[in-house]
C-alpha cells in the first residue's frame, strides 16, 4: 500500500466501493416508490479475506462490505432485499507477484456458479435472501 498512489487509491475506491454507494442511493428511492426491490452488491472475497499484496484493492472491497451492512442496517424493509455476493473466493495460491492472475483464476473457475446463484437471489423472496453474503460455494 505504501507504493499506491493518490490516483490509484482514488480509482480503486471509486469502482469498487463508491459506485456501489451511487447505484444504492438511486436504488432505494426507486425501492419506496415501487414498494419493494432487490440490490445485489457484488465484490470480491479479498474485502473478507485480504491476501499479500492485495492492499488498496482488499481496502476497497472491505469497504464495499462496510457499505452492505450498513445499507442493511438504514433500510430495515421486508420487501427490499440486499444481498452480498464475494467472488474470487476460490482458495487459491497467491502471492504479491501473482495475485492478479490467481484472482482471475479464480473468478474463472466459479463464474458460472457465481452467475447461477446470482439469478437465485434474485428470484428469492427478500426475507429469505437479506443480510446474506455468498459465494460460489453456496450455489446450487
Amino acid at each position: 500500500m505504501a507504493e499506491t498512489s493518490e490516483v490509484q487509491l482514488a480509482q480503486a475506491m471509486t469502482m469498487n466501493c463508491y459506485a456501489h454507494a451511487y447505484v444504492a442511493r438511486a436504488a432505494f428511492g426507486e425501492f419506496r416508490r415501487g414498494d419493494r426491490g432487490s440490490l445485489l452488491i457484488v465484490t470480491h472475497a479479498l474485502g473478507d479475506q485480504p491476501a499479500a499484496g492485495s492492499g488498496v484493492y482488499a481496502l476497497a472491497c472491505a469497504a464495499t462490505l462496510g457499505l452492505a451492512r450498513t445499507l442493511l442496517t438504514e433500510h430495515d424493509e421486508p420487501t427490499v432485499a440486499i444481498t452480498t455476493l464475494l467472488r474470487g473466493g476460490a482458495a487459491f495460491d497467491a502471492s504479491a507477484g501473482n495475485l492478479a492472475n490467481a484472482s482471475a483464476e479464480a473468478d474463472e473457475a466459479e463464474a458460472d456458479a457465481l452467475a447461477a446463484l446470482a439469478v437465485r437471489v434474485a428470484a428469492s423472496p427478500a426475507g429469505e435472501v437479506t443480510g446474506r453474503v455468498l459465494s460460489a460455494a453456496d450455489a446450487p
